[in-house]
């Protein structure tokens, strides 16, 4: 046995999960050094994958397993352990021998409720089979890990059982019963997290002031009985080392491990230390990281609950880690140990280890070995301490051939146990006759996977589908749009007679923002022989180079497409000609539901009547999205068609000057409201008394309220309020962000227009419709001569047909699609009703509170009498999982997912010294002062004329400016999104899609954009070097 002694002034340390996060210094994989981490647990959990070194801590905490329907009976031998290690080192000489766990050489632990002690010994497995012959079941606040049965594993007393004990301590009782050594213990389950927490909450405001109050209050008296009365029952006194750990109830899953996100103590003594760290535990539960990494999985999730595992503390000689599949290359037949001397936070908290490679069918072993100078042990005390290991020891093996072999064995039998490859924590304790302990077991997370079309990465954007939900949306609105896009492509999609796999989803979300799955989206539109995967990427946003591409998607049979060609070719000419009477139908059916909701006074409405008028709310949105959306499919249609003519019959010359084909459209519905709010503009300048509040408003900026008040004293002033309640009944609708619900209208308040108005009396002329048309018609004059350069005389009249039918349908789905965000607007007078309702009812604090909920919880409450639904809990950390979002900065516009990480090459994006280049947005070339805004908001939207408007994205919501703007620049959007079109029509340069913009510009630099080309560039004077992005 190596010899330690203690390091001078060393000071007891407080093991921390997640508290170690720097990248290991062993000499082992070059990937594991290379390992960058921010600590705050942002990444995906491919940070587990590498071993766990830099942001677990894990000594001892139990990794759930998947549940299985079976395995062998309690008490089953996969061998008890017989390892040993390196002879003048740390040698175990175990006898080969078989243990068979039975009930009586079985610590005499019962379940430790000394309060609400359950009748059986059993556990939650027996106590389910009792049924209805038990009395009301009571509160489980401790339960016993060496009391559960082989019910408690198997469907469905395993949910009930997982939810209880959490995932850890679901895997520890799971490999007890399999016979493997597990050290004694018990769990402070999840109903008495929800006795000791959530009456905490219903008095705080926020997750960070419930985190306070846990450390600071004290637990319910009889709660705290029962913990301490378990902890005695443990040790058989008061003074036991014991680890306290996480066990949350989503936590060591098969698909995220939450590695890292909760707290873990060691060897803590006596009463008031295990309180003290039961409440660290429950409180890292909140931990800004934590909710990051949770809401990066689903942000609408159930919120989490706290089971906490108490267990005896094992001193460990050696201890480590297994992973039986290498979690790195994601071999299969190669398994993986990092061990070392003293407790195993040394291993996971990246500190210097050994790393053995073992071959799983020869049994062939590679190693490297790192130098050890110390070893960390419990103190006599609380806390833990490193001391120095012995010289002769530091550099030799922490483990021998027979001790890995064996620690193969083990790992092997519980992954065929458990049914998939494992991550198994194992200690060793000293003396001649030393014990193996398995700590804990998972799933292995984050190893390399394939994605839904076959291959290890998937490029995803938001370029495009970005501008329709830009930033984080709130849970209700991602409800409502994941129904929505979903509906979506299955219409896109099957009307062109396409298949879309089961598997795929097409829409995910990273850091709480909306992207499309680029690989999914060309994989299944490769169905049509003639379209190329290029040309289908740019559809989605996709910019720069694509040579990646072929890497990420499948291009499917055609069979199935070709085979329903003769019925889908009739079906598609038969919805070009009708969609035109259809939305005609539509709109003024609409109109009349529209009013007829308006007209109901909400308040008065019962439950019941609030659940009816939801229904007729969902039919409505659903009709209106159909109808939509098998527009946008005959625009998208029609213009591939378009295009890929263009490109075949013009050639490449022709493909580069597309984009002027679409400008001078006219009649377009989203251009609608900015050209009104000018003609506002215009009859405020002709009134000198107008022309002068609104003068001084912009100086002296007031609340809308307040303005109005002052135009109603005079008689301009009263016709000017008509013109604004005349513009708002027919565009009120209508916001910044307009697709999240949250977000509120300009009905609600006019301060917006106020400013637009305000900020267009500032320009020196203010231009006529007959100007705009003007312009209009001179862009019209381009696509003309552009179709006699390229087309002969009969195929050009052909083309010109094909052009104005791609115009008509641009011009209906932007009609229709103003109808979807009237529904939305609809959704949002509904869910605020139903709010004030809760607010009243005490489930939630404020009325907005009802968007952190999603569709289906609000439809549940409506149809329950149930008051007590926990609701606060659940905004509690949507919120704050949502403010958390916000704060993170923006994942690339585009990316490829390769294992779980954002991958994202900035050279395939355009930025060349102070030259920008992004993708055409509408034609024209302008030169003026940027106007940046990097937080789309109301309260400061001040555009000077003849500035350029600088955005992340420009939602039809933004349009109004667009007329104040000399032109636009955004980070992202495409050549087809709504702001182009409108753009188009005001005859006004923009470039979208470019990279940075926002970081890259600033406020007062002098730009120039060709949107004809894609091209922005940043004039400096002689003696300004380039600066840095403004964070």
């Amino acid at each position: 046995m190596y010899k330690l002694q203690r390091a001078q002034h060393a000071a007891p340390l407080r093991s921390r999960e997640g508290a170690a996060r720097c990248a290991p210094t062993t000499r082992s994989i070059s990937a594991f050094s290379n390992c960058s981490r921010e600590g705050a647990s942002r990444c995906a959990p491919t940070t587990r994958s590498i071993l766990a070194f830099s942001n677990c801590s894990r000594e001892g905490a139990a990794r759930c397993a998947p549940t299985t329907r079976s395995f062998p009976r309690r008490g089953t031998a996969h061998g008890s352990p017989r390892s040993l290690l390196p002879q003048g080192l740390f040698c175990y000489r175990l006898a080969a021998r078989t243990q068979r766990g039975s009930r009586s050489n079985r610590p005499d632990l019962k379940p430790l409720n000394s309060t609400i002690k359950a009748k059986s010994t059993a556990g939650p497995g027996h106590a389910a089979k009792r049924g209805a012959e038990a009395s009301p079941r009571r509160p489980e606040w401790i339960v016993d890990l060496h009391s559960f049965v082989a019910a408690d594993f198997a469907a469905p007393n395993d949910v009930r059982t997982r939810r209880l004990v959490g995932g850890k301590g679901f895997n520890l009782a799971r490999m007890h019963g399999l016979g493997f050594k597990v050290p004694r213990g018990f769990v402070v389950t999840t109903q008495a997290y929800r006795h000791g927490v959530e009456r905490m909450l219903q008095e705080t405001s926020s997750l960070a002031d419930l985190s306070a109050q846990i450390a600071a209050r004290q637990l319910p008296r009889e709660l705290e009985a029962a913990v301490v009365a378990a902890y005695e029952r443990l040790g058989a006194g008061a003074n036991v080392a014991v680890a306290v750990r996480s066990s949350a109830s989503d936590e060591d899953g098969r698909q995220s491990s939450f590695a890292g996100q909760q707290r873990t103590c060691l060897n803590v003594r006596g009463h008031a230390a295990l309180i003290d760290a039961l409440r660290e535990v429950w409180a890292s539960l909140v931990s800004v990281e934590s909710l990051l990494y949770r809401g990066r999985v689903q942000l609408d999730a159930q919120p989490p609950e706290m089971a906490v595992i108490v267990q005896e503390l094992v001193d460990a000689e050696v201890a480590g880690v297994l992973f039986t599949r290498n979690p790195v290359n994601g071999d299969a037949d190669e398994a993986l140990i990092c061990s070392a001397y003293g407790l195993g936070e040394t291993v996971v908290g990246g500190q210097d280890t050994d790393t053995f490679y073992i071959d799983r069918k020869s049994g062939e072993l590679r190693s490297d070995i790192a130098c050890k100078l110390n070893a960390l042990h419990p103190t006599p005390d609380n806390g833990l301490q490193r001391l120095a290991v012995d010289t002769a020891a530091q550099d030799a093996p922490s483990l021998s051939v027979p001790a890995i072999h064996r620690l193969l064995e083990v790992g092997q039998s519980l992954e065929r146990a458990i049914g998939r490859p494992q991550d198994i924590e194992f200690a060793f304790t000293g003396g001649d006759q030393p014990t193996l302990f398995l700590l804990q077991t998972r799933p292995i997370t984050g190893a390399s996977r394939r994605s839904s079309t076959g291959h290890s990465a998937a490029l995803y954007s938001n370029a495009n589908v970005g501008e329709a939900l830009p930033g984080v949306g709130t849970p209700m609105t991602w409800s409502i749009a994941g129904a929505f896009a979903a509906r979506g492509f299955a219409t896109a999609f099957g009307a062109l007679g396409l298949d879309v796999p089961k598997d795929y989803s097409l829409m995910a979300s990273f850091r709480g923002r909306i992207y499309l799955n680029i690989s999914e989206f060309v994989s299944v539109a490769s169905q049509i022989p003639i379209l190329h995967g290029a040309t289908l990427a740019q559809l989605g946003g996709v910019l720069g180079d694509l040579q990646g591409l072929d890497d990420t998607y499948t291009r499917l049979s055609p069979a199935t497409f070709l085979r329903r060609l003769p019925l889908t070719l009739p079906r598609l000419a038969a919805s070009q000609l009708s969609m035109p009477l259809i939305g005609k139908l539509w709109a003024r059916k609409f109109g009349r539901k529209r009013d007829a909701f308006f007209a109901k006074p909400l308040a008065r409405l019962s439950r019941a009547e609030l659940q009816q008028q939801l229904e007729e709310l969902d039919a409505l949105f659903n009709r209106t999205g159909e109808v939509m959306l098998a527009s946008a499919a005959n625009f998208l249609m029609s213009y591939v068609l378009m295009s890929e003519s263009l490109r075949r019959m013009g050639g490449a010359a022709a493909a580069e000057k597309e984009h002027v084909l679409f400008s001078g459209l006219t009649g377009v519905k989203s251009a609608a409201p900015g050209l009104e709010l000018l003609a506002l503009a215009r009859f405020v300048k002709q009134s000198p008394s107008l022309h002068e509040l609104f003068l001084d408003e912009r100086d002296h900026p007031h609340t809308s309220d307040d303005l109005l008040a002052q135009l109603r004293l005079t008689s301009d002033g009263q016709v000017f309020i008509g013109k604004l309640h005349g513009f708002l009944r027919r565009w009120g609708h209508r916001a910044l962000r307009e697709a999240e619900i949250a977000t509120p209208r300009w009905r609600e308040d006019p301060l917006f227009l106020i400013k637009v108005i305000g900020e267009h009396l500032r320009a020196p002329y203010l231009p006529t419709p007959e100007a705009i048309e003007a312009e209009a018609a001179l862009h019209r004059a381009e696509a003309t001569q552009l179709i006699r350069q390229h087309f002969f005389t009969g195929v050009g009249a052909a083309f010109r047909l094909l052009l104005h039918w791609a115009h008509r349908n641009a011009r209906l789905r932007e009609e229709l699609r103003s109808y979807v965000v009237e529904t939305l607007s609809m959704y949002r007078t509904f869910y605020l009703e139903v709010g004030r309702r809760m607010v009243l009812a005490g489930l939630l604090k404020q009325v907005d509170d009802v968007f952190f909920l999603n569709t289906s919880e609000a439809r549940d409450w409506l149809r329950s009498r149930d008051e007590d639904c926990h609701l606060l809990t659940t905004v509690a950390f949507r919120r704050a999982a949502f403010d958390a979002f916000v704060r993170c900065p923006d994942p690339p516009d585009t990316f490829t997912l390769v294992h779980d990480q954002e991958v994202s090459d900035e050279n395939t994006l355009g930025a060349d010294g102070d030259t920008l280049t992004g993708l055409p947005g509408s034609p024209g070339r302008v030169t003026g002062r940027a106007r940046v805004f990097r937080e789309p908001s109301a309260d400061d939207i001040s555009v000077q004329p003849g500035e350029i408007l600088v955005a992340p994205f420009t939602d039809v919501g933004w349009t109004p400016l667009f007329l104040v703007a000399a032109g636009v620049v955004t980070d992202r959007g495409g050549p087809l999104s709504h702001s182009c079109v409108v753009a188009r029509e005001y005859g006004i340069p923009a470039v979208v899609g470019v990279h940075n913009a926002t970081q890259r510009i600033h406020t007062g630099d002098l730009v120039t954009i060709d949107g004809q080309a894609g091209v922005v560039h940043i004039s400096r004077e002689p003696s300004e070097p380039p600066r840095e992005a403004e964070s």
